[in-house]
């Protein structure tokens, strides 16, 4: 429930940091990228989650995904390199 909750705000932080550093005549086609690549890839969930049901039972499977989600927060809340991140473009050397 949190997960869903929090999906709106997670996608304001996400535009923002994408309108702040993408160059401004890059914007229209990094959005077209993004839409294409979520479309593209919104089939494989349902015959991914459907196939790991099948193989490990309903509960089994939300296990599954349920821990490779907190192993994702996890290993994203302890990488420096995110820990690091302004949202603030790097000058070019």
């Amino acid at each position: 429930m949190f997960i869903t909750l929090s999906t709106p705000s997670l996608n304001v932080v996400l535009n923002v940091m994408i309108a702040r550093l993408v160059p401004e005549a890059m914007l229209g086609r990094m959005g077209a990228v993004l839409s294409m690549g979520g479309m593209g890839l919104k089939p494989l969930g349902p015959v991914l989650g459907g196939a790991l049901a099948a193989a490990l039972g309903g509960a089994g499977a939300l296990l599954v995904l349920g821990g490779l989600l907190c192993l994702t927060a996890a290993v994203a809340a302890l990488s420096p390199e995110l820990r690091r991140f302004t949202g603030e473009p790097v000058a070019a050397a």
